[in-house]
């Protein structure tokens, strides 16, 4: 897409692939001034329910006008592409940052500092993020950090988009109450709070291999303690990170409070209190009009004089007549052997079964799932009963993108008393990567605790 126009935008390179989409650097035309163009995923657009949710998020989170917010520009279509214009970031990420290593213990609180002003102002405005993690928070050419994506995450995670980031990457910085569907304002400070631990200790606060496993650390275990990894950090930094990771909403620091507190440890001036301000209002619903089609008079078929084959024509039925008769015999020996693997012992059903779902398995390792599945669902077709196997089938489906397919198959194992307590325990397991992969948080997590119940 580099080097081409679009409406009054020129687009001059790629910058990366993000939760909604394309990101592009381009030059607006018309205002002369560089830009990041976020081209919106074709699945959100093309629903007009989740495209018109993301033009209500956009347009509230335009709205939003604080040095530590990245300004939105404007949200443009051009025919079915729908595209954001927002200022462009010509730094880098707080990821890149701690990629480095822990940051300087001034440095790491003025820059959560600032973040957390911005939260404020923006919460008093009825909007919360969603998305708060070090991957959002960028820097721009005077080093000043800023976050991105006000309101959006919201849209694109209810349009049910497999956003990238939304398993491992989310899953660590999202608040105890996220798992039950209550997102608000609480759940960006807690979000901050796992920010702050992290680029002080270099670590997060809670461990966890697994999307899964990381939800459950964060609902049911304390966060590590940071004076652990970091000796030098006070015990008043480490106590304001815990008022920020408290499990319970109703107890935990607010935003403004958290860049309140954050300022007095700095030595900076404490910022003052902004004036309310009534939350963004949402778009006017749209009208649709009706659009009669063109009714087209039905015509009648014109009779078709029949004339003998050609010697050409009867060349290719003979053709035709031999491909369908190897076929015939290709399908015939199939049903043969079939027949006697029903007729064979239990003993060497399983065995042959278990032949093949080793064969599959080591197409799995190697990425082609696609053969992988053929030949899992041949040892299930020897073995209906292989709970193992129908485990591995369900991951080869998810690996091939039918997540539909994969859940009816790890539900049928988990729902089947016949099958092992662990087998049915790593079903649940899957069932939860898949609500992970769409973003449903509340259905992974009690996937994750039924899970862990057996």
């Amino acid at each position: 897409m580099e080097k081409r126009r679009i409406l009054h935008y020129e687009i001059l390179r790629f910058i990366g692939r993000g939760g909604m989409g394309e990101v592009y650097e381009a030059r607006d035309l018309t205002l002369q001034r560089s830009v990041a163009l976020k081209f919106i995923a074709p699945e959100l657009s093309a629903d007009p329910e989740s495209a018109r949710r993301f033009e209500r998020e956009a347009l509230s989170a335009a709205a939003l006008s604080h040095p530590h917010i990245a300004t939105l520009y404007a949200l443009e279509r051009d025919g079915a592409t729908v595209f954001i214009a927002m200022e462009l970031m010509s730094g880098e990420s707080l990821r890149d940052r701690i990629a480095r290593g822990p940051l300087p213990i001034p440095e790491a609180l003025a820059l959560v500092r600032d973040v957390a002003d911005a939260l404020a102002h923006a919460h008093r405005r009825g909007i919360v993020h969603r998305d708060i993690k070090p991957e959002n928070l960028m820097f721009d050419a005077e080093g000043a950090i800023k976050a991105m994506d006000f309101g959006l995450a919201r849209a694109a995670q209810a349009s049910r988009l497999t956003m990238t980031g939304t398993t491992f990457g989310t899953a660590a910085y999202m608040a105890p109450e996220s798992t039950r569907g209550a997102i608000g304002a609480p759940a960006d400070v807690f979000a901050l709070g796992v920010v702050l631990h992290e680029v002080l200790a270099g670590s997060l606060p809670f461990p966890g291999e697994s999307p899964l496993a990381l939800l459950y650390m964060i609902a049911n275990e304390p966060p590590r303690p940071l004076r652990e990894a970091r000796p030098e950090v006070s015990a008043e930094i480490e106590a304001l990170v815990l008022r920020a990771l408290e499990k319970d909403p109703e107890r935990r620091i607010d935003a403004a409070a958290f860049c309140r507190e954050l300022s007095l440890l700095t030595g900076g001036a404490v910022p003052a209190p902004e004036p309310a301000a009534a939350p963004a209002t949402a778009l006017a619903r749209q009208q649709t009009e009706e659009v009669e089609v063109e009714r087209v008079p039905r015509q009648e078929p014109a009779l078709v004089r029949r004339e003998p084959p050609s010697p050409w024509a009867r060349r290719v039925r003979s053709a035709l007549f031999a491909v369908g008769l190897t076929l015939l015999t290709v399908f015939g020996l199939r049903f043969v052997l079939r027949l006697r693997d029903q007729f064979a012992s239990p003993a060497d059903r399983a065995a042959k079964a278990q032949a093949l779902n080793d064969q599959a398995v080591e197409l799995l390792k190697e990425g082609a799932a696609g053969p992988a599945m053929l030949i899992l669902r041949r040892a299930i077709g020897i073995d209906p009963h292989a709970a193992q196997i129908r485990l591995n089938l369900a991951q080869a489906q998810r690996s091939r993108g039918d997540r539909t397919g994969a859940a009816a198959t790890f539900s049928a194992i988990a729902r089947d008393s016949s099958v092992s307590r662990a087998l049915r325990g790593l079903a649940y397991a899957g069932l939860g990567d898949i609500a992970m992969d769409d973003g449903m948080w509340t259905e992974a997590a009690e996937d994750l605790r039924r899970s862990f119940a057996f």
